[in-house]
């Protein structure tokens, strides 16, 4: 007889086994879930997010430069213009519209301030911080709704984006984020220069259609003041200019026995003399011809720095590094003394003095490769002073002075500066005008401010300037003052 064992079951101390494995692979599957939907469909908000803000940034840039100046108020309008495309393109965006002044680079690595106002326009020097650069162009911040002044020509866009993950929360991670993105974009010349070689021809039209028939001086000086205006616009190292004349027209028939009109009426009165188009304007001249190579340059400011003493018998006046390499011309006034000591690697251009009253002094250098922080200026005892120094590119670097002249003296309200007479093409005249004491000093109108700078109780100094065309005589010129002062 046989006695048979029975299976054991397996049910027995073996129940749940499975529900723990599918709870475990269950942890790995949304896991992996996560990582393919969760990432996926957050990759493709970054996607989408870079989309929608290159769209906004392209729109908004359609409309600059954006500025808040009367007639060209448009900043509100490219904001919300950007803004609009943003939130069209990717709902519930909240974008953050800031705005660039973008332009050129120097040899030198540094922002080509020469670019401004013609690109776009901030306050800040050529070495400011606020300016960053790469190996093509320089950008700033610009804000016309904080300074008044700005025009920006970049506009920039920025946000971000935060997706509820919906396999996530397994892992305990129940959302992400894309990070902030940036869309720019720029409208004009965007770091290009803002000059192009042209050949102009400028024609002069006497003729009746224009009004007043000439000779009338009143049209003639129109006609110059004209001509002059055009001629500013260019510079002569990149664009080069003709003249060319239409005779003035006759009233009256030509009789065929005229002699005097044989060929017609443009044979009248000689053309206008284009070389009496020439700026009339005083000081230093700064030379703008190479005789060496023949070279015409265009003498240009390149910026400015000014200090005043109320009594000390120096003043120091802080200069950026930028100016390395540049013409630098310093003029200092000085209440009390006759004379005021050049400085070392400085060339005395001309000094003036009213009676011992007041002394104005004027010397230049060229800057050198390595810039001092400041260049000071002394005299022989503690006076009230005020020191100014003006950077110039373009000079002629053999011979950077053309001619100068002295200027006058006087205690009225009429400052009057001697003329000089230049003997080169397109140079750079600058005047210095001072006074005793602390007020305002009216440059001609012929005349553009470079600085005006006083002192807490005096002395006031401005120097101005303009280009002289042609060679010639530039004549005197008159800068006026509230009330009669004591003036060089």
């Amino acid at each position: 007889m046989l006695a048979l064992l029975q299976p054991r079951s397996r049910r027995d101390g073996e129940h749940g086994q499975v529900l723990i494995l599918f709870a475990l692979m269950m942890v790995v599957v949304l896991g992996a879930a996560a990582l393919v939907v969760d990432v996926g469909m957050l990759r493709s908000d970054k996607m989408r997010l870079q989309n929608a803000l290159d769209a906004a940034a392209m729109a908004g840039a359609h409309y600059l430069p954006a500025s808040t100046a009367t007639g060209n108020s448009n900043y509100a309008n490219v904001r919300s213009t950007a803004t609009s495309y943003a939130q069209s393109n990717m709902p519930g965006l909240t974008p953050t519209v800031t705005f660039r002044c973008l332009i050129g680079i120097t040899a030198a690595g540094l922002p080509r301030i020469t670019d401004m106002p013609s690109a776009c326009n901030v306050t800040q020097a050529q070495n400011s911080t606020a300016w960053l650069c790469d190996d093509t162009a320089c950008w700033a911040p610009c804000d016309p709704a904080t300074t008044s002044t700005d025009v920006c020509n970049t506009i920039e866009v920025t946000d971000d984006a935060t997706r509820q993950y919906g396999f996530g929360g397994a892992m305990g991670v129940t959302s992400g984020n894309t990070g902030t993105e940036i869309a720019a974009a720029c409208n004009g010349l965007c770091g290009a220069s803002p000059t192009m070689p042209l050949d102009v021809v400028v024609v002069v039209d006497r003729t009746g259609s224009m009004g007043t028939f000439f000779p009338d001086a009143t049209a003639v000086a129109g006609l110059r003041a004209g001509a002059r205006a055009v001629l500013g616009a260019y510079d002569p190292t990149i664009q080069r200019v003709a003249f060319g004349t239409l005779g003035p027209s006759s009233t009256t028939a030509i009789s065929p026995a005229d002699s005097s009109n044989a060929v017609g009426p443009c044979l009248g009165t000689p053309p206008v003399d284009v070389s009496a188009m020439a700026v009339s304007t005083p000081g230093v001249t700064f030379g703008a011809d190479n005789t060496a190579t023949n070279a015409r340059r265009q003498v240009t400011q390149s910026g400015t720095a000014t200090n005043s003493v109320a009594s000390a018998a120096t003043v120091s006046v802080t200069v950026p590094s930028g100016w390395s390499n540049q013409l630098l011309v310093a003029t200092v006034a000085v209440n009390g003394v006759s004379s005021v000591s050049t400085p070392t690697g400085w060339t005395l251009v001309n000094s003036t003095s009213n009676s011992s009253s007041l002394t104005m002094a004027t010397f230049y250098r060229v800057a050198p490769s390595t810039m001092p922080g400041s260049y000071s200026f002394s005299w022989s005892s503690n006076r009230a002073a005020v020191a100014g120094i003006v950077a110039y590119t373009g000079f002629d670097t053999t011979t950077p002075i053309d001619v100068t002249g002295s200027d006058g003296t006087g205690s009225n309200k009429n400052l009057a500066a001697q003329g000089v007479t230049t003997t080169g093409t397109n140079n750079l005249v600058v005047a210095a005008y001072a006074v005793t004491t602390s007020t305002p000093i009216n440059s001609p109108a012929a005349l553009t401010e470079a600085y005006s700078r006083s002192g807490t109780s005096g002395p006031t100094l401005e120097v101005s300037s303009m280009t002289q065309a042609a060679a010639g005589a530039t004549g005197n010129q008159t800068a006026t003052v509230g009330a009669n002062s004591t003036w060089t």
